[in-house]
């Protein structure tokens, strides 16, 4: 077995957003939420001006070496932790802030955590089983293997029960999971945080306690 160490990196980074979380008890959730979102903001429009730079510099009259250098290395950092074939660039760290910090301005906070937990940790472990131990591959989504979303159920499982109940993080886990399973355009960044929430916080409506 050849590890696919491009993806690993991606999915460190993924990880890391749980971050998000410790800063969240130290600043409060709205706060936190809304920094969280603009620094996705300040990611989408600076790689923007990155991209375009290194299309035009060559045209530009007066051209700072060390700016450049700069550019160059943000570029490669940022584009290494984005799939080999993916057409856009960028966007998976930007959609990824933007979701974490949705979530910890519209749900309660425990709700919001579990989410961010299940964003990064089930994802992060789904992809790097699935990739590197995927055999059974799923109907419902070929490039997809059973192996990965149980992966992906258990570790988030795991991660959820520091914040809450065991039925609520398998509940958490196995709708976060199913969400990445199914061949949904919409970027699974921003649905499976949602989906988990809101989920969770129609059953809090109804008398579980999450």
């Amino acid at each position: 077995m050849r590890w696919n160490f491009r993806e690993i990196k991606r999915q460190l980074a993924h990880l890391s957003g749980l971050g998000v979380i410790p800063i969240a008890y130290f600043l409060g959730d709205f706060l936190t939420g809304v920094l969280t979102i603009l620094f996705g903001i300040f990611i989408f429009f600076l790689s923007f001006y990155v991209q375009m730079k290194k299309k035009i510099r060559k045209n530009l009259p007066i051209r700072i070496k060390k700016l450049e250098e700069l550019e160059d290395n943000f570029h490669k950092l940022v584009n290494s932790f984005e799939r080999e074939k993916s057409e856009t660039h960028y966007m998976g760290a930007v959609l990824f802030f933007l979701a974490v910090g949705t979530s910890l301005i519209g749900f309660p906070t425990k709700i919001a955590f579990i989410a961010i937990t299940v964003l990064a940790v089930g994802d992060s472990f789904s992809t790097i089983v699935g990739i590197h131990w995927g055999r059974h591959k799923t109907r419902i989504n070929p490039p997809k293997s059973w192996e990965g979303t149980f992966g992906g159920v258990f570790a988030s499982f795991l991660a959820c029960l520091v914040f809450t109940n065991p039925l609520m993080a398998l509940i958490a886990a196995i709708v976060g999971m199913s969400i990445e399973l199914l061949p949904i355009q919409v970027n699974d960044n921003v649905l499976i945080p949602l989906s988990v929430g809101f989920v969770l916080w129609g059953l809090s409506f109804v008398g579980f306690v999450v």
